[in-house]
């Protein structure tokens, strides 16, 4: 894998980001997601939450959108609005030391133990990438960076794209499109282009309820729905090793799986902004 030779601006604001990034020890946003399909001209949305606490505690919680009575303003080639729908629910998970995907709709839940020398830095292997910073040279290593002409509606923003060049990220996402606010380096949207590049997810963040280091802790003594979710009744599924508890219930985190390597998020397809920009580069 050939290292890129990165233009000046970007590298400064990589390691302005980790800099910056290093700081928040807490963190909770609303936002909304977007998922488009330009097979089937389907559009879903939905509205979400996510809370942050160090060291890698973290909560995402989604949940549908009313549709009802609204109309996509995409349209497929006979000029017909995409089909709306408000999206899947999911939850997801992690408690420092493994991370737990919930299906509250199927009752189903999956978990993945953190091994001990990862545990708090694997956060940006959930399902929104570039949400709680990176360090330049993991970053560096593990896409090629392209600047992007700045959004008018945000001036004081950052806007680039991100190319994949591992096989597991490349599994997830053809490329990223990210605008972050440059103020307290946090997201303004995120947008994945599926590997097929006929889907895309968008996650727009809301700048007014995006805090940083609220002064409120999360946990309540390092236990809450956050933290120790309850999934009693639920049946854990996709992890070979890990046993459930007998009647119901979550495995505890000292529980040893069959691999303890966290896995890829399924990629969801899409969303849509515009992100204003010079030509697309892609990985060749």
């Amino acid at each position: 894998m050939k290292a890129q030779k990165l233009p000046p601006a970007m590298l400064k604001f990589l390691k302005d980001w980790e800099i910056n990034t290093a700081n928040h020890n807490r963190l909770t946003a609303k936002i909304e997601k977007y998922e488009y399909d330009h097979t089937f001209f389907t559009e879903k949305r939905g509205l979400g939450e996510i809370k942050y606490e160090k060291p890698g505690k973290a909560l995402l919680k989604l949940t549908p959108q009313n549709t009802k009575d609204q109309d996509s303003r995409l349209k497929d080639p006979k000029g017909k609005p995409y089909a709306l729908e408000g999206i899947t629910p999911e939850r997801w998970v992690s408690t420092g030391k493994e991370i737990i995907q919930i299906d509250d709709k199927a009752k189903t839940y999956k978990v993945v133990l953190i091994p001990p020398d990862m545990q708090g830095e694997r956060l940006n292997e959930g399902p929104i990438p570039f949400l709680f910073g990176m360090k330049a040279e993991e970053a560096q290593r593990r896409y090629h960076f392209y600047q992007r002409k700045q959004n008018p509606r945000y001036p004081k923003s950052f806007s680039f794209r991100a190319v994949p060049q591992r096989r597991v990220d490349l599994q997830e996402y053809k490329y990223a499109d990210v605008i972050l606010d440059i103020e307290n380096y946090v997201p303004i949207a995120i947008k994945l282009t599926a590997p097929t590049g006929k889907a895309e997810t968008v996650y727009l963040f809301k700048p007014e309820a995006t805090k940083v280091n609220p002064k409120k802790a999360f946990w309540n003594l390092g236990r809450g729905p956050f933290i120790d979710p309850d999934v009693k009744g639920y049946k854990l599924v996709g992890n070979p090793g890990v046993q459930a508890v007998p009647g119901g219930g979550r495995p505890t985190a000292d529980m040893q799986p069959g691999d303890a390597r966290p896995q890829a998020n399924e990629p969801q397809p899409a969303g849509r902004i515009k992100i204003s920009g010079d030509k697309n580069p892609t990985r060749k």
